[in-house]
């Protein structure tokens, strides 16, 4: 039995079979259109500290535009963050 089941591998790995893609599947036609989909629920005030701790300026501003958005009642803090880090870039360059 064990033979039987090596020899089915040896015979499956000799014959190397490949996988392709299926085109134009709804499953793929549906993950290309939720690459290009809005994300910025996903947004989070930790996620634009994560990026000002790591530098990347232009992200955590577009990180805090996106939740002035979403959080209108913290517009304010938002938009002195946006200030922070406009000054931190321009003393970083």
């Amino acid at each position: 039995d064990k033979k039987k089941k090596l020899e089915l591998i040896d015979r499956f790995i000799e014959a190397s079979p490949k996988i392709s893609p299926i085109k134009n599947s709804p499953e793929s036609n549906f993950i290309r259109d939720f690459d290009k989909t809005d994300n910025s629920y996903l947004m989070t005030e930790t996620l634009a500290r994560v990026y000002l701790e790591q530098k990347k300026y232009q992200k955590a501003i577009q990180a805090y535009e996106i939740l002035i958005l979403k959080y209108p009642e913290k517009s304010s803090f938002f938009a002195d963050r946006i200030s922070d880090i406009k000054i931190l870039q321009q003393n970083n360059n």
